[in-house]
C-alpha cells in the first residue's frame, strides 16, 4: 500500500513537470517575436514586358527595445513557378544577403551593433519570373507584405504599374490565399493598381495579387531557362549515355574475351595469368599468381621436376632455368626474384608458404602494376574510357554539390571549390570498396591499411552527406533526383564489375589441383621427367585458374559436357580412398592422354 502511494506521487510529479515544460515552451514560443513593429511600409512595382518586376520598397521601422538588424524576408514562390532575385540594392545602410531556395533574406545594419527607436529603410530589387508556365494566358502575381513572424505590419501600401492596358475583371486581392481567402478592393487608375491594408485587415494573413492577362502580354522572345535547369538536362543526357556505353563496352570487351579464349586458349596463353584474370574478373589472388609460375615454364624460365615424395606438395619442384626477360612485366619481375631468392628451386609446398609470407608485398606489386594503365594488358583507348567512365559518374554529385553551396553562400569559387573536394572522397568511395571486398573475399582482412579504412570512412561521410543533401535541399527537382539515382547506378555498375571472383572460382581450383595429384600418383610409373604429358597439362592449367571453371575446360578438351567425378566434390581431397576411384581416374586420365598428345 505504500509502495502504490510512492508511485502515485512519483507520476504526479512526473505529469506536474511535463505540464510546466510545455508551458515554459508555449510561452518562450508567444514571446519569441521581432522585438519590432513595421508601421509603415510601402511598395512600388514596375512590370516589364518581359515579366521582370523592378521594386522599390521603403519600410518605417519602430525598435521597441535594443534589437539586433532588421530582416526583409523576400519570398521567391510564385502562383505555379519559383521567381529570381537578379538585383538588390540598398540605398541608406549597410546589407547582407541569405539566399535560400524558397526565399532571399535581407539583413540591414551593422552586424554588432543593436538599433533602438525608429529607423527608416530604404531598397530595391529586380524579380524575374521565368519562362510562362501557362499555355492559353499570362499571368501576374505577386505577395510582397512581410510574414507577422518578421515583425507587424500596421499600414502597407502597394502600388503596381504595367507595362500596358489590363481588364480589371480578373483581378484578385486577397487575404489568406486559398484557403479562406477575404477580398479586398484595389484603386485602378490607368495601368497602375493601388492596394492599402491596416493590420485589423491582414491580421496575420498573407496579401495576394492575382490578374489574369491575355496569351502574350509578356513578350518573350525565348523561354527563360534555368542555368541550373539547363545543367540537369546536359548532365541526365551524359550520364545515361555513358551509362548504356560503358555497360556495353563492359559486356563485348568481357565476353568477347572470354569467348576467344574458350574457343583458343593461346590468346590466353599469349598473357600472364594474373593479366588475364584481371581482364576476366578484375580481380588478381594468390591461386592467380601461382598460375603465373606456371605460366613461366611454358615459358622456359621454369621447369618441374617430379620427386618420389609421399607429401604431394613436395613432389612437385619447380626449378629455375633462365632469367626473366628483360622487357617482362614489372611485377613478374618482381613476383620472379621474391620466389628464388633464396634457392634456385622452391616446391609446391614452398611456394604457397612464400606466396603466404610475402602475399603483401606481391599484392602491392601487382596493385602498383595495374594502377599504371601504360603496362595494363587493356588498349589505351579502353582504359582512358574505363577511368572517364568512372569519373563522370561524379558529376552529378559535383552539380548538385556546388549547386548547393552557391545557394546558401552566392559565392561560385567556393562553391566550386567546396564541391570538387567533396567529390574527390566521393569517387573514392567505389574504389575503397572494391578494395575491402577483395580482402575480404579472400579472407586478407587484416591485412587492409589504415589507408583503405581512412578512405572507406571518409567517403562514406561523403556519400551521408551527399544523401542529406540531396534530402534536404528543396531546390532539387525530380531530373536533379534522377541524376543521382543514375550516377548511384553507375557507381554500382563498376564496382560489381571490379568484383566478381566467388567462392564457387576458389572450389574449382581446389578442385583441379587435386585431380592433377591424383593424377600424378595413379600414374606415377608411366610419367617422366620430360613427359608432354605433363608440359601438356600445366599449360591448360592456368586457363582453368584463371577462368575458374572446370567443366567448360573439360568441354573444350572433350568436345562434350562431361559430369565431375563424385570424389572431387569431396572438401577433404586428402581422405578419399584412391584405390577405390583407380578405374574411374584411368578412364580420365586416357582420355586426357589422347587429347594433350595430339600435335
Amino acid at each position: 500500500m505504500i509502495n502504490n502511494r510512492r508511485t502515485g506521487g512519483k507520476v504526479k510529479k512526473i505529469i506536474l513537470f511535463i505540464i510546466v515544460f510545455i508551458s515554459t515552451l508555449h510561452g518562450n514560443k508567444v514571446l519569441a517575436q521581432e522585438p519590432f513593429i513595421i508601421t509603415d511600409f510601402s511598395v512600388k512595382v514596375t512590370v516589364k514586358e518581359n515579366n521582370t518586376y523592378d521594386i522599390y520598397e521603403k519600410a518605417s521601422v519602430n525598435f521597441l527595445q535594443p534589437s539586433p538588424r532588421y530582416k526583409r524576408v523576400i519570398s521567391l514562390k510564385t502562383h505555379k513557378e519559383k521567381a529570381s532575385l537578379e538585383l538588390f540594392e540598398c540605398l541608406n545602410t549597410e546589407f547582407e544577403l541569405k539566399k535560400n531556395p524558397d526565399k532571399v533574406t535581407a539583413i540591414f545594419g551593422e552586424n554588432d551593433i543593436l538599433v533602438a527607436g525608429e529607423r527608416n529603410y530604404s531598397y530595391l530589387y529586380t524579380l524575374s519570373m521565368g519562362a510562362d508556365p501557362y499555355v492559353d494566358k499570362d499571368r501576374f502575381y505577386l505577395n510582397l507584405v512581410p510574414d507577422e513572424s518578421y515583425g507587424k505590419v500596421l499600414n502597407a501600401k502597394i502600388q503596381i504599374t504595367l507595362p500596358k492596358y489590363f481588364n480589371s475583371n480578373y483581378l484578385s486581392v486577397n487575404l489568406g490565399g486559398q484557403g479562406d481567402p477575404v477580398y479586398i478592393p484595389a484603386l485602378i487608375e490607368g495601368n497602375t493598381i493601388t492596394v492599402e491594408v491596416t493590420e485589423e485587415q491582414l491580421a496575420g494573413r498573407e496579401l495576394n495579387i492575382l490578374l489574369d492577362l491575355p496569351e502574350g502580354y509578356f513578350i518573350q522572345t525565348k523561354k527563360n531557362t534555368n542555368v541550373f535547369e539547363s545543367l540537369t538536362i546536359i548532365a541526365n543526357i551524359t550520364v545515361i549515355i555513358l551509362l548504356l556505353f560503358s555497360c556495353l563496352v563492359c559486356f563485348i570487351f568481357d565476353n568477347n574475351s572470354i569467348q576467344q579464349h574458350r574457343e583458343d586458349p593461346d590468346a590466353l596463353m599469349s598473357e600472364p595469368p594474373c593479366e588475364a584474370a584481371y581482364v576476366l574478373d578484375g580481380e588478381v589472388i594468390l591461386q592467380d599468381v601461382f598460375a603465373n609460375i606456371i605460366h613461366w615454364a611454358n615459358k622456359g624460365k621454369v621447369e618441374f621436376h617430379l620427386l618420389d615424395r609421399a607429401n604431394k606438395r613436395e613432389s612437385i619442384r619447380i626449378v629455375k632455368k633462365d632469367e626473366m626477360d628483360v622487357d617482362a612485366k614489372s611485377y613478374e619481375k618482381s613476383l620472379y626474384n621474391e620466389i628464388f631468392s633464396e634457392k634456385e628451386y622452391v616446391s609446391i609446398g614452398g611456394l604457397h608458404r612464400i606466396l603466404k609470407r610475402k602475399k603483401s608485398k606481391i599484392d602491392e606489386d601487382i596493385y602498383q602494376f595495374y594502377s599504371q594503365p601504360r603496362e595494363c594488358m587493356f588498349p589505351p583507348k579502353i582504359t582512358l574510357l574505363r577511368e572517364m567512365i568512372r569519373f563522370t559518374a561524379s558529376i552529378p554529385f559535383i552539380y548538385i554539390t556546388f549547386k548547393t553551396f552557391y545557394v546558401y553562400t552566392g559565392q561560385s569559387g567556393i562553391s566550386l571549390t567546396l564541391a570538387l573536394f567533396c567529390s574527390l572522397f566521393f569517387f573514392m568511395l567505389s574504389q575503397s570498396i572494391n578494395a575491402i571486398v577483395r580482402k575480404i573475399k579472400s579472407h586478407r582482412l587484416k591485412n587492409l591499411t589504415s589507408g583503405h579504412w581512412l578512405q572507406m570512412t571518409l567517403g562514406v561521410c561523403m556519400f551521408v552527406f551527399f544523401l542529406l543533401l540531396v534530402y534536404n535541399n528543396d531546390s532539387l527537382y525530380m531530373t536533379e533526383y534522377f541524376s543521382m539515382m543514375l550516377s548511384g547506378i553507375l557507381i554500382t555498375v563498376f564496382s560489381s564489375l571490379m568484383v566478381r571472383r566467388t567462392e564457387k572460382g576458389k572450389k574449382a581450383y581446389e578442385d583441379i589441383i587435386a585431380f592433377k595429384n591424383y593424377l600424378l600418383n595413379v600414374y606415377d610409373d608411366n610419367i617422366q621427367e620430360n613427359s608432354n604429358i605433363i608440359k601438356n597439362f600445366f599449360e591448360f592449367l592456368p586457363y582453368t585458374v584463371v577462368t575458374a571453371d572446370m567443366e567448360n575446360l573439360f568441354k573444350r578438351l572433350y568436345g562434350r559436357k562431361l559430369n565431375i567425378p563424385a570424389w572431387m566434390n569431396r572438401q577433404d581431397q586428402t581422405v578419399v580412398d584412391r584405390q577405390v576411384h583407380v578405374d574411374q581416374v584411368k578412364e580420365w586420365m586416357d582420355t586426357i592422354c589422347n587429347i594433350l598428345n595430339r600435335d
